[in-house]
């Protein structure tokens, strides 16, 4: 670009030791560009694709490759293999450098807040400056609105909760496996789209998408699975109040724990 207007170049020119478009090159930056816009477009000879690359390339693992974001020519932000092979996307804020993304590009395992060299197809660690949980919102004003975590596999799928301390059985600790509500509202379990367990916020369980009115109501019947005799447990270690049945076919009978001993249910009339 001339006072005179675009003129073509008047050579080829192979080799540049440094070249600055619209700002000066220096001996660190040997390719400066200072534009609001930079446009790569597919080429024109006959012989080219029509698609467009952009290549970066190291010469070994131990070197970096990767792309900064600065403000202000500080870096907020970077993207890229910074010292081995697994893509990072790296923020920075006042001198705290954190992993929010980082992909194993060996595994194809993926980090999210934790490190993609783990064992997990995805590991997501939400430990961040006091933050406690994972949250998954849907901000819609529409109250039908909601937000789904969807699992699909062919073999099936479960949720497991796993510590890496160990916390004694029953016991509201630090380090217990917990799974429920932080208020008063219900917990619901579904399937098919219906309610099938509700536990309310005084603890309270129905079975069936019915209302607990005692500390278990169940909408249907309830059916101790008779075992032998032999293979009773010891009434003691059931505790009072403990219902079981023992027989088979027609032979049935209904028992209760007293503390000590099991004691049958007189059955009554058939109705």
């Amino acid at each position: 670009m001339t006072q005179n207007g675009w003129e073509a170049l008047k050579r080829t020119v192979d080799t540049v030791p440094r070249l600055g478009i619209g700002t000066q090159a220096n001996p660190h930056d040997r390719l400066s560009v200072r534009s609001p816009s930079v446009y790569f477009g597919p080429g024109t000879e006959a012989s080219d694709s029509g698609s467009v690359d952009l290549s970066m390339n190291r010469d070994d693992p131990s070197n970096d490759v990767r792309l900064l974001f600065k403000t202000a020519d500080t870096a907020s932000a970077e993207f890229g293999l910074v010292g081995d092979n697994t893509l990072r996307l790296k923020t920075f804020d006042n001198g705290l450098a954190r992993t929010p993304l980082s992909i194993d590009t060996a595994t194809g395992n993926v980090g999210i807040g934790a490190d993609a060299a783990n064992e997990f197809k995805l590991d997501v660690s939400a430990e961040r400056d006091g933050a406690d949980g994972v949250v998954i919102s849907n901000m819609s004003t529409d109250p039908a609105a909601s937000s789904n975590i969807r699992l699909n596999a062919n073999g099936g799928f479960y949720f497991r909760f796993q510590l890496y301390g160990a916390g004694a059985l029953y016991a509201i600790t630090n380090t217990s496996m917990l799974m429920g509500t932080r208020t008063a509202d219900s917990l619901f379990l579904r399937t098919d789209d219906e309610n099938r367990v509700i536990i309310d916020g005084d603890g309270r369980v129905a079975v069936g998408d019915i209302q607990a009115t005692t500390d278990l109501t169940v909408s249907g019947g309830i059916r101790p699975v008779p075992s032998t005799i032999a293979a009773l447990p010891a009434a003691e270690s059931e505790g009072a109040g403990t219902l079981r049945s023992v027989g088979s076919g027609a032979s049935f009978q209904l028992l209760v724990s007293d503390g000590s001993d099991w004691r049958d249910v007189p059955l009554g009339a058939a109705i």
